[in-house]
């Protein structure tokens, strides 16, 4: 069984942390669980944050992981949830790649381990923000949300950001 780490990440969305858990969790079991058949669970899903505490994601709303970074072990596959797009900020204030980093740093040394322990690490959206900032895209596409391509070239100009593909797959990276 593969294990899933879903990181919640702070600022983020909470659509791009809970999808994944569900669609991942769910692989193996809702199928086989509405067609008679015996469960079979594909995926080992955890979630985490940096230091294990709930995580931020609006004024409305936070998430509690199960783990701290350091208490995952061998993860199989990083999910990296988008951050730094609070709907509630965003209408007040500029988005900043630079402030959501820093509300974040924590992750990027976890995210440098995981993928060199051989982790494949996948973000969504804003996500790439901190695979960028970790050195993951170095010299590799990536995807970003076509609002936000031209603003991360400016800060990761070694990155081939590619807003026009809704996924890139660099093997390790996605």
């Amino acid at each position: 069984m593969r294990k899933i780490v879903v990181l919640l990440v702070n600022g983020g969305l909470a659509s791009t942390s809970i999808l994944p858990m569900e669609i991942f969790q769910s692989a193996g079991t809702l199928w086989n669980a509405l067609n008679g058949l015996p469960l079979e669970s594909r995926f080992e899903v955890v979630t985490a944050s940096a230091d294990g505490a709930p995580v931020k994601v609006s004024r409305h709303l936070a998430l509690t992981p199960e783990l701290a970074c350091a208490e995952v072990v061998e993860p199989d596959l990083v999910f990296v949830a988008a951050g730094g797009l609070e709907f509630e900020a965003m209408v007040s204030q500029a988005y900043d790649p630079v402030e959501t980093v820093a509300r974040n740093a924590a992750l990027l040394p976890w995210l440098r381990r995981w993928h060199a322990d051989g982790a494949t690490i996948v973000t969504a959206c804003s996500g790439a923000l901190l695979a960028a900032e970790a050195g993951l895209l170095e010299g590799k596409r990536a995807t970003a949300h076509w609002g936000l391509a031209g603003l991360y070239a400016q800060h990761y100009p070694n990155v081939d950001w590619r807003e026009e593909y809704l996924v890139t797959d660099c093997g390790d990276v996605v």
